[in-house]
């Protein structure tokens, strides 16, 4: 992988570090930077076009803060415990089965949610058991995002100007939704372990799609994981592959961000379309639905891209959690 230079009116934007993405991502991201307040752009190995907006990328803005560019599922995370104890295949199974049954299939809170949310237990290549769950807002960062986006509507505004006496309120309420992300997953977790009677041994939270303030610049996190120099981050890879543990060496550089995933090489429509059960065969999960369109064809393999950020002493990969099953919605 050799780091893409973006200029946009001859001006570098942005820095991408990925070897696979589209020419509309590009395009998305060159778009970004007419924004006011604009400064630079970091985009990562799962960088992939959205609907308007790109996935895959913080951004750096001076005193402007965009609640469309982190979306509405506001502070989702991928959180994880590890465990000491060993667990047999039928706990496995009565505690997913447990998950499946209180927390999918419903907006209730706290609850899974669907899309790429998961709940997973798999040991990692030392043989220690985690469980983890990614998951979001919910409902909650739903309406944050609809009562900020309405403000915004009526002030025929695209941002909130963060010096404005406005901004300490609307911040009040994104950071509280973030807030219900962060309980949502930690209430799932808890609950998970219960079930089983254990306690967890190790905890590492990641937050995706959130912004993070500092001094007069704001950076927008948007299918990109907030990650400081020397802290752990929970990077998910397919359902097949499972998650990758990581520690930040110098994710500094990158304006604290990494990638949240592997990132969709297809889209979910192209997904099901194309793809069918024999691209699950080998993965033992539980949904409702057939997820042909998670299944790890899916998405990209980003391997290369990862090993570009170690070589290049920016993070380390202390050890990949494959899954021993997977509940979905």
């Amino acid at each position: 992988m050799k780091p893409l230079n973006l200029k946009h009116n001859d001006k570098v934007v942005a820095r991408v570090y990925a070897s696979h993405y589209d020419s509309k991502s590009l395009d998305q991201l060159r778009s970004l930077s007419e924004l006011d307040g604009f400064n630079f752009i970091h985009a990562f190995p799962d960088l992939h076009a959205g609907n308007d907006f790109p996935v895959g990328y913080v951004m750096k803005t001076k005193n402007m803060f965009y609640p469309k560019l982190t979306g509405a599922d506001i502070g989702c995370n991928v959180h994880g415990v590890m465990i000491a104890e060993h667990l047999t295949n039928d706990d496995v199974y009565e505690c997913a089965a447990f998950i499946k049954e209180k927390y999918t299939g419903t907006r209730n809170f706290p609850s899974l949610g669907n899309g790429n949310h998961f709940f997973e237990i798999g040991n990692d290549e030392q043989g220690q058991t985690w469980i983890i769950v990614h998951t979001g807002s919910r409902s909650k960062g739903g309406d944050a995002y609809r009562a900020l986006k309405q403000e915004l509507d009526l002030t025929k505004s695209e941002g909130f100007n963060t010096q404005s006496m406005l901004f300490d309120r609307i911040y009040q309420i994104y950071e509280d939704a973030e807030e219900s992300a962060v309980s949502n997953s930690t209430m799932i977790l808890s609950s998970a372990l219960n079930t089983l009677g254990i306690k967890s041994e190790r905890n590492v939270i990641t937050l995706h799609n959130t912004i993070d303030i500092r001094n007069e610049h704001v950076f927008h996190y948007k299918g990109a994981s907030l990650v400081s120099n020397e802290e752990e981050a929970l990077i998910p890879l397919s359902m097949g592959e499972g998650t990758m543990l990581i520690k930040s060496i110098n994710t500094g550089a990158f304006f604290n961000g990494i990638n949240h995933g592997a990132g969709r090489k297809m889209s979910r429509t192209a997904a099901k379309n194309t793809l069918n059960m024999s691209h699950l065969q080998g993965i033992n999960y539980l949904s409702d639905s057939l997820p042909i369109d998670e299944a790890p064809a899916a998405y990209k393999d980003i391997h290369e891209d990862m090993n570009w950020f170690v070589e290049n002493g920016y993070l380390e990969i202390i050890t990949t959690i494959k899954p021993m099953i997977t509940v979905k919605e």
